[in-house]
């Protein structure tokens, strides 16, 4: 397959990827895989952290077909294959407790 061919396919994982016991299920799992197969990637995007989705990760084989794990609400971006962050933007620490005051007054 050339790499213009080559699509993406970006999950949510609750409610999407998931169903409402928050498993994928079996049917899922092998369209998702079938897609991987034909040489296209696969992401799983997510407001949780990243330790949240391996188990997503593994289930769908992302470190064998070279999928990524967009965690953070797309705070840090992992290439499942080599566990390399391909993007990371974090909080500076110093804004950290200003935000914790201002939630903690408004509730």
């Amino acid at each position: 397959m050339r790499d213009k061919d080559t699509k993406i396919l970006v999950l949510d994982i609750d409610g999407t990827l998931t169903n409402s016991q928050k498993e994928i299920t079996p049917q899922t799992k092998a369209g998702i895989i079938n897609i991987m197969e034909r040489g296209h990637k696969v992401i799983l995007a997510s407001g949780r952290p990243t330790p949240g989705m391996r188990r997503y990760a593994e289930e769908l084989e992302l470190e064998k077909y070279g999928g990524y794990l967009l965690s953070f609400n797309g705070g840090r971006i992992i290439n499942c294959r080599t566990g390399e962050i391909v993007y990371q933007k974090i909080l500076p620490s110093n804004v950290i407790a200003g935000l914790y005051k201002f939630a903690v007054k408004h509730d």
